[in-house]
């Protein structure tokens, strides 16, 4: 049996999927081992490891019986639009993709490699991963990097905090002269704060949940530091904020508006959203001189990336298919290493006894002969009972590029 026969892929993503629905089935960061662990014992698995972001939410389970893609469907994905299975070599293609970037929105971006790992670690943590699924992860991470040492997929990477910026300066004009509220400051808010410097964007203004992660955030990159319940005033003073948290209800809401006297503004304020689920009310989108952008508005951004990505993406396909042709050959060097060993006791018996049915009746150069074929004749039968049923890099290629294609 190949290594990747038991992995069972189950998931949704910004392909198929809008953001109404992907919000509902995100996974907090810190509830990734534990709903790993549940969907464990609800399942029937023998591993499973759970990954959430802000476009994707997909389980990775080691599992022999196929119906435990319905489970997983039915507590995580019941009643979403465009869930996707996949099961032996697809998955293990698939979450190739995923840590090469090529499955994201923003083509080559590296964030999915830290979002992955850190997937892993609360998994492993857990006691929901062992190792089969940390052997396919450990290996997608390290396929991931290589994409990335050798092809120009993420040279000059259009990330999503880019991106979220780009937008930003379309709708608002030179953000030089702009009051800049960056709300949220973990991760891709930090991202959002470089990007906006790199754009040397006016007054910048960081808030956080704590304090001390805001004022960190003003330390690196200039601007001022607030806390959470400052919101409104904040709002009432910015051109353009940009929020990315990570909470379970919206941080940006109607009533922070309720004075700010928007009417007034010589251009309209813009709010862009990067948060899953959403950090800005949805109500706001009907507001007037307000322009609000979540994730799926920034499709326009990344799409001309995307075109001058595909010939990056050819030559990671390369790079992947022959990873995974390594990570089987890895596994199976391990899966044969009880054959080994029972090969080189067997050696030593049959050394024993050509030796004891021998003696000093052949000469060396006849009993070295005979020793010769019956080694061979033993190395042919144990191998031939551990070999594996092996695919052709050529036959892997044309099924990847298959695969490819699907949502």
């Amino acid at each position: 049996m190949a290594a990747s026969d038991q992995l069972l892929l189950v998931g949704i993503s910004h392909r198929a999927t809008p953001l109404e629905a992907r919000e509902r089935c995100a996974v907090p960061t810190m509830q990734l081992g534990t709903r790993a662990k549940a969907l464990l014992e609800n399942t029937g698995a023998t591993e499973c490891v759970l990954l959430s972001t802000c476009n994707r939410t997909e389980v990775l389970l080691a599992t022999d019986d196929p119906r435990a893609a319905d489970s997983v469907a039915a507590q995580l994905f019941s009643g979403v639009a465009g869930v996707y299975t996949f099961s032996g070599i697809e998955a293990l293609f698939h979450i190739f993709r995923v840590a090469a970037g090529l499955e994201s929105q923003v083509i080559g971006e590296s964030q999915v490699l830290a979002q992955l790992r850190e997937a892993l670690q609360h998994a492993r943590d857990a006691g929901s991963c062992g190792a089969l699924l940390g052997g396919v992860l450990d290996h997608a991470l390290a396929a991931g990097r290589r994409v990335r040492a050798e092809t120009n997929i993420g040279d000059g990477t259009l990330s999503v905090a880019r991106a979220a910026v780009d937008l930003a300066a379309k709708i608002s004009g030179d953000l030089r002269s702009a009051r800049v509220l960056v709300i949220g400051c973990g991760e891709t808010g930090l991202l959002v704060g470089r990007c906006l410097k790199e754009r040397q964007a006016g007054a910048l203004r960081f808030v956080n949940r704590t304090l001390t992660g805001a004022q960190s955030a003003a330390h690196e990159l200039g601007g001022t530091a607030h806390r959470l319940e400052e919101l409104a005033v904040l709002l009432a003073d910015c051109d353009v904020a940009i929020v990315a948290v990570e909470a379970p209800q919206p941080v940006v809401r109607a009533e922070h508006f309720a004075d700010a006297k928007l009417g007034r503004r010589q251009r309209p304020m813009v709010l862009v959203d990067v948060s899953v689920p959403r950090g800005i009310e949805a109500a706001l989108r009907d507001a007037s001189d307000l322009f609000v952008a979540n994730m799926d508005d920034l499709e326009s951004i990344v799409a001309t990336h995307r075109t001058e990505r595909s010939q990056s993406a050819d030559a990671a396909a390369l790079i992947l298919v022959a990873e995974v042709e390594k990570f089987h050959g890895l596994r199976a060097v391990q899966a044969l290493k009880p054959q080994v060993l029972a090969l080189l006791e067997r050696f030593d018996g049959v050394r024993r006894e050509l030796l004891t049915s021998q003696g000093s009746r052949v000469s060396l150069e006849r009993f070295s002969e005979l020793l010769t074929q019956r080694l061979q004749e033993e190395a042919l039968r144990v191998l031939k009972s551990g070999a594996r049923d092996g695919a052709a890099e050529d036959s892997l290629l044309a099924r990847y590029k298959n695969h490819a294609q699907e949502p």
